[in-house]
């Protein structure tokens, strides 16, 4: 298994300079174009990010993100 890279963090948004600092990972057997695939389809977000519930994407097309779009929930 290939060992993750640690977050290199812009100053502003660093953990040491928040009050709360929270990071979910997980592990996934495929490769990355298959993750980004999923990633870039908002409105299915709440098929494996159950707090993710109201998922629209508000700007362009409605199926998956691009830049530039625009998103709610």
């Amino acid at each position: 298994m290939k060992e993750l890279k640690q977050i290199q963090w812009p100053e502003y948004f660093h953990p040491k300079n928040a009050p709360v600092h929270v990071r979910n990972e997980k592990i996934v057997p495929t490769d990355c174009e298959q993750v980004w695939s999923w990633i870039v389809r908002a409105p299915c977000w709440p098929n494996w990010q159950h707090r993710k519930t109201q998922v629209q994407i508000v700007k362009g097309d409605s199926s998956e993100l691009h830049k530039g779009q625009c998103l709610t929930g």
